[in-house]
């Protein structure tokens, strides 16, 4: 009877801790996934502020960037904190300039969730620095590869 009851107990122990773990883990992909939407985020803003460059100045045709965001103190704590990845793409001069922004977080891990924003920007009006107009913004996309 107390092999059955310690069996028993064994097993209920074992299910509380895998749970426990997938909730951690679930946790931990919830987090990336912020992280990665505010990433895409920031490259639209990025984007905008490309599209709305002179064409006689870079950024004025066809645009692809490479951002890489590593947190600031990043280099000197313990563990060192994750850093995430924005490839931008803005296309030719038309009017309506298609830009695809794909965020990966953590971009040094084959665990990393990649966040996926699409707009078309109008052309600056008004003063030079002030940035195009999205026309439209399409759904994030979240997901693990």
């Amino acid at each position: 009877m107390v092999m059955v009851a310690l069996f028993v107990a064994s097993l209920v122990i074992g299910v509380m801790v895998r749970t426990a773990l997938l909730q951690q883990r679930q946790i931990v992909l919830n987090r990336d996934q912020v992280q990665a939407f505010w990433l895409a985020e920031a490259g639209l803003q990025l984007a905008a502020r490309q599209a709305s460059a002179p064409a006689d100045q870079p950024g004025g045709a066809e645009t692809n960037i490479l951002w890489k965001w590593t947190p600031a103190g990043s280099e000197t704590s313990q563990p060192p904190r994750k850093s995430g990845e924005v490839t931008i793409h803005i296309s030719g001069e038309d009017d309506q300039r298609p830009t695809v922004v794909i965020a990966d977080f953590p971009a040094d891990s084959i665990h990393r969730v990649r966040a996926r924003r699409e707009l078309s920007l109008s052309p600056a009006t008004g003063s030079p620095g002030t940035p195009p107009q999205p026309i439209s913004a399409l759904q994030p996309e979240n997901r693990q590869p």
